[in-house]
């Protein structure tokens, strides 16, 4: 048993032999039992801890190992296996206690050897861990070597990236930090994780003033974002705006190129073109030098398109203002309810005669187009007149907007030619605002003709001057120009057609013809007013006496008694109780009715002998340029002296008859009239005839002031003749005036204009005294005067003696003493219509301001 005796040794097995032998024979108790005892326990003992050193040590070769809760450290297995080395007895797995401690002692210096390596390679350093795994022993070198292992690993991930910097995304790098700050402390650690840092707070940078470059309200220049990507060089890392940073640089370089090219070409960009050029810009965060100069040109042209639409549409127009320029593509009713239901938007490109305008095209070749577009607009619009004029011929025949047969009142289109309902359309309107229009020389255009407001050429001028001056290209801009061409010329051949001999001396007669016209007028125009109201005073019986003392004034008489007494009571107005008959007022009535009457047939016959005959030739060459004048969407003087003179020409295959406004409009308002009638509230019938006649009362009073003293000339019972002259009135101190109304009442903003008009005359003197001389125009306007006023004295002027007024003597001098140039703004006509209007012969009811004109009708 002594343990010094390894190779005499026996095993456990002999000693428990031994020892059971012991216990059967019962030995004696001694020294040698008890040591045998004890060193079979001893050995029973050191034998189950190797068993268990064994086991671990097979289930982690295996892998099905687990951590097991207390290890051995080497000291103590060093320890154990001398303790079974100094057993009396031989284990059998002191065999595998060696082995593992010599595997201990093999690890602890390869883990020593690896330890001191800087650069160490991964796969021993992870086949020594395994190695060291698979011990079940405490081994301090193990941890050791897991944490040189991973920081390799961690040193070796970072460097990997590195290889490829714009690889690197933040968040990788955020998470290779975060891994780095777990790792134990190391040189090579600290600095890697400080170079990272770095990194990660230039990405940040970086991304902070690339938001600001990105953002609109700041915009930086394009050299300031050249530089500012070069600074993402020095960022070893990907940087996410960098890409959209430098698509802006080229988009910005790709507008900036595009502009150089449009300033470098011959003609100005179209409109379309800068627009699209100028939101590409708008979408580019940068600042760009161009872009504000052609924000300010676009704005300066959508404001010249703005004042020309105002200028050329009516409000609600189905038409754009590039259909309104441009010449007529479909023309008739058909082609205007074709665009109402295609409801066409004006987005999108131009085409004229298939040629789009755009850049690609030079001005010539648009033009042509206009040209072309033209030459189509006169051929259809002669075709269609040629079918308008040859639906009178057929019974089914549609006319009008409303595509209906013909009935009623219906209106002739000057232009296509075709019957229009005057319930359908609107009345034409005159433009001889505050002027008493004449018959035939306003005209209708049905709504598929007038497509615009026509302005006048001073007007077009004005915008296309204002269009030079914006460096764009318009397509209603050239459309407007290729217009202003084509009406110049028109007007240069209408000129070329009015000087000639033949309608030059037609327009001479016109101009007389438009003189008598407004003095006729104007005459009809008082005596509807007076004949009316001595109409409606004579079915009021209280008024008969009133009405005998005023209806003298009204008319001419060869009773004597009637001019005196006249003369006598002034403005006075006496009542009589005995009732006058009504037969004396109605022949007052019919003595100034017939008058009246004679007057205008005269005026009819005088019309009819002055009638403009042209020769065929000259004719057709009018109706030529007529028709292509109501085209043109331009006002010209030149179509309506044309439009004078083929108004007044009877050629034998073409009589048209005229009706005056008053009778259409009779017509067609009547009702309406008789509504408004029945609801204003009546006034008094003595107020409304003293107030309708007190201008005509005091005119015909001084005409019978001046027939009385002729009476004395003439034979009693002769009749009394009309002898134009001077007509001379006086006024005593005291009395009232030509204007003074019947009855008490107060004086109404009427009544103050009407005693301002007493005097005609521009600056009158007002003058007072007991008695105030009064002289009458017999130049056509018949306006009355203060003698003071124009300078005359009642001692200088006989009752033979005509005066004519400083007005009617420049109208007559105009028209007698030199023949009316074709060519002027007006011939004559609108100082004739200037006249009639300084004369007060103006309507009094609402329609006077529309002026509402005559034009051609027929009824069916």
């Amino acid at each position: 048993m002594d343990p010094d005796k390894k190779n005499d040794k026996i095993e456990l097995n002999e000693l428990k032999e031994l020892l059971n032998e012991a216990e059967s024979k019962k030995f004696p108790e001694s020294e040698l039992l008890t040591a045998l005892t004890t060193a079979v326990q001893d050995a029973e003992k050191c034998a189950s801890v190797a068993q268990q050193l064994l086991n671990n040590k097979q289930r982690t070769r295996t892998r099905q190992s687990v951590e097991t809760k207390y290890k051995l450290t080497v000291e103590e297995l060093t320890l154990f296996y001398k303790e079974i080395t100094n057993l009396c007895c031989e284990l059998k797995e002191s065999d595998g206690i060696k082995f593992i401690l010599d595997q201990v002692l093999q690890f602890q210096k390869e883990a020593e050897e690896l330890e001191c390596k800087d650069d160490c390679n991964i796969e021993q350093l992870e086949k020594c861990i395994d190695f060291g795994d698979s011990i079940c022993i405490e081994l301090p070198q193990l941890i050791r070597l897991k944490h040189k292992l991973a920081q390799i690993q961690w040193l070796e991930e970072v460097k990997s990236i590195q290889e490829d910097p714009k690889s690197i995304h933040r968040d990788d790098l955020a998470k290779l930090i975060e891994k780095g700050m777990t790792m134990p402390p190391n040189l090579n650690i600290e600095n890697t994780l400080s170079d990272l840092q770095a990194l990660m707070l230039a990405i940040d940078n970086w991304e902070e003033k690339a938001k600001l470059y990105l953002h609109t309200k700041n915009r930086q220049t394009i050299a300031s974002l050249e530089e500012f990507i070069h600074e993402a060089d020095k960022v070893e890392a990907y940087l996410p705006s960098l890409d959209v940073l430098q698509d802006t640089l080229n988009k910005a370089k790709n507008w900036t190129k595009m502009m150089e090219e449009i300033q470098a070409r011959d003609n100005f960009p179209y409109y379309n073109t800068l627009d699209d050029l100028i939101k590409k810009g708008r979408n580019i965060p940068l600042h760009l030098d161009a872009l504000p100069i052609l924000e300010s040109t676009l704005s300066q042209a959508k404001t010249w398109k703005e004042r020309t639409a105002r200028t050329f549409l009516r409000k609600n127009s189905h038409y754009t203002l590039m259909e309104a320029l441009s010449p007529r593509i479909g023309v008739g009713i058909q082609a205007l309810k074709a665009k109402k239901n295609k409801n066409e938007d004006s987005v999108g490109p131009v085409f004229v005669c298939d040629t789009k305008l755009d850049d690609s095209n030079d001005s010539a070749t648009i033009v042509a187009a206009f040209k072309l577009a033209e030459q189509r607009e006169m051929e259809a619009m002669r075709n269609l007149r040629e079918r308008n004029l040859m639906k009178t011929e057929i019974d089914d025949s549609r006319y009008c907007v409303c595509r209906r047969p013909r009935f009623g009142l219906m209106l002739q289109c000057e232009l296509c030619k075709d019957w229009f309902h005057s319930n359908c359309v609107p009345l034409p309107k005159t433009s001889y605002k505050g002027k008493f229009p004449m018959s035939r020389e306003i005209k209708f255009l049905c709504p598929c003709c007038l497509r615009s407001r026509r302005p006048r050429l001073e007007t077009i001028l004005a915008l296309l001057v204002s269009l030079q001056k914006i460096p764009i290209r318009l397509p209603e801009g050239e459309a407007l120009q290729c217009l202003t061409e084509r009406a110049m010329n028109w007007q240069d051949r209408a000129r070329q057609a009015l000087a000639t001999d033949e309608i030059s001396s037609a327009l001479a007669k016109l101009s007389v013809l438009s003189q008598k016209l407004v003095e006729a007028a104007a005459r009809e125009k008082t005596e509807k007013i007076i004949s009316s109201e001595l109409k409606k005073a004579a079915n009021n019986p209280e008024l008969h006496q009133r009405v005998q003392a005023i209806a003298p004034l009204s008319g001419v008489h060869s009773d004597d008694s009637a001019l005196s007494t006249a003369d006598d009571d002034d403005d006075v107005v006496t009542i009589d109780d005995d009732e006058p008959s009504c037969s004396t007022f109605n022949s007052n009535e019919h003595a100034y009715s017939y008058i009246s009457k004679i007057q205008r047939k005269t005026q009819s016959n005088d019309t009819t002998e002055v009638a403009v005959v042209l020769s065929q030739t000259a004719r057709l060459r009018l109706e030529e340029l007529m028709m292509e004048g109501d085209l043109l969407e331009v006002a010209l003087d030149e179509t309506q002296h044309i439009w004078r003179i083929l108004s007044h020409t009877n050629s034998p295959s073409t009589v048209r008859k005229y009706a005056s406004y008053e009778e259409v409009q009779t017509n067609l308002n009547q009702d309406i009239k008789d509504v408004k009638k029945r609801g204003r509230k009546r006034k008094s019938d003595e107020f409304e005839l003293l107030k309708k006649l007190g201008r005509q009362k005091m005119e015909e009073k001084n005409l019978a002031k001046r027939k009385g003293l002729q009476k004395e000339k003439k034979s009693a019972g002769s009749p009394v003749p009309i002898k134009r002259g001077p007509r001379k009135m006086k006024r005593k101190e005291g009395e009232e005036g030509p204007k003074k109304r019947g009855g008490n009442r107060k004086k109404t903003k009427q009544d103050t204009s009407d005693e301002e008009d007493d005097c005609a005359a521009v600056n009158c003197l007002r003058p007072g005294g007991r008695e105030v001389d009064w002289v009458q125009c017999d130049g056509g306007c018949e306006g009355w005067f203060h003698m003071h006023c124009v300078g005359l004295d009642r001692t200088e002027i006989a009752e033979e003696d005509d005066y004519i007024c400083s007005n009617c003597k420049e109208a007559e001098h105009s028209s007698v003493s030199r023949a009316p140039d074709p060519l002027a703004e007006s011939l004559g006509l609108d100082a004739l219509l200037s006249l009639s209007q300084s004369q007060g012969y103006q309507g009094t009811d609402s329609e006077a301001d529309i002026q509402e004109t005559t034009s051609f009708v027929r009824t069916y």
